[in-house]
């Protein structure tokens, strides 16, 4: 009881710590050179206002960004920007919060991490965007706080707890295996492997950034994480984006030390990084 006490008031932390936190997504156009020579152009605020705004991730034909939002409530909610309309619709409007969408199905539907009614229950669903029809895609697996998919059977999950854990969890299985603890909140599949990688913050001195190979079960070390930098990102190309603050930095395939690819200006603080699928648009969470 006092371990179950401890994560509710974990989760309850967390989703209102979210509502009270600025944050903007802005949007650069991106154009990516044979030597992994970044080039950003046309900023574009897609938020710009006080309050939450979070997660976002991009359609294929990155004409539209879903993302993470409270707005005059204490639940979260989807919502959607249109680049084509310049246009921002809510998609979800429940008692329950959602947060992470990821596109499934092409755009026919959404994966997100939704806190149950009961406040307290944290578990994956999955939302058609015309219907807004719901389900649960694995009722046994709660406490769940990040996703990512590796395939249509198998996805990575951060789940909430003391210390933090990674888990492989098989879709019709209803069923996840601990793979480590003490991770971060960063969690992606590596383009054209069916491997994920995280951030080991087993040793509190030495961060690391890992991969975990889904058939061999092994585990390697990608790099050192960079210093403040909590989140990451792939390039189709197998590089790593990573970086905090008003610098971005890139690890290529055949390195393991970070280049510096561009500097923002100083009033330009972000901390978490997505790509569209063709890398042909960039999204930075940024403070307020």
């Amino acid at each position: 009881m006092k371990h179950l006490c401890s994560l509710l008031i974990l989760l309850i932390t967390v989703q209102f710590s979210f509502a009270q936190t600025s944050t903007d997504i802005i949007v650069f156009d991106l154009v990516i050179d044979q030597n992994s020579n970044l080039q950003l152009s046309n900023e574009l605020n897609i938020t710009d206002r006080d309050g939450y705004d979070n997660q976002p991730c991009f359609s294929r034909d990155a004409n539209r960004v879903y993302f993470t939002s409270f707005r005059d409530t204490l639940q979260s909610d989807i919502y959607r920007y249109d680049f084509i309309k310049n246009k921002t619709d809510q998609i979800t409007a429940s008692k329950a919060s959602e947060f992470s969408p990821t596109l499934l199905k092409g755009e026919r539907s959404f994966s997100t991490v939704r806190i149950e009614e009961d406040g307290s229950t944290q578990r994956l669903w999955e939302i058609d965007i015309r219907s807004r029809d719901a389900k649960v895609l694995m009722p046994s697996v709660k406490g769940i706080g990040y996703h990512s998919w590796i395939n249509d059977k198998e996805l990575a999950l951060f789940i909430v707890g003391d210390p933090h854990s990674l888990h492989l969890a098989y879709l019709k299985k209803d069923y996840t295996k601990r793979i480590q603890e003490n991770i971060g909140t960063a969690i992606h599949k590596v383009p054209g492997q069916n491997a994920f990688t995280f951030i080991d913050n087993s040793d509190t001195s030495n961060c690391l950034i890992k991969t975990y190979d889904i058939k061999t079960t092994n585990t390697k070390t990608e790099c050192a994480c960079l210093n403040d930098a909590v989140y990451f990102t792939y390039l189709k190309d197998g590089s790593i984006l990573s970086g905090s603050g008003n610098t971005l930095y890139i690890k290529k395939p055949a390195s393991k030390d970070w280049e510096l690819v561009w500097t923002f200006d100083e009033d330009f603080n972000f901390y978490r990084i997505a790509l569209s699928p063709e890398n042909n648009k960039i999204a930075f969470v940024v403070y307020r």
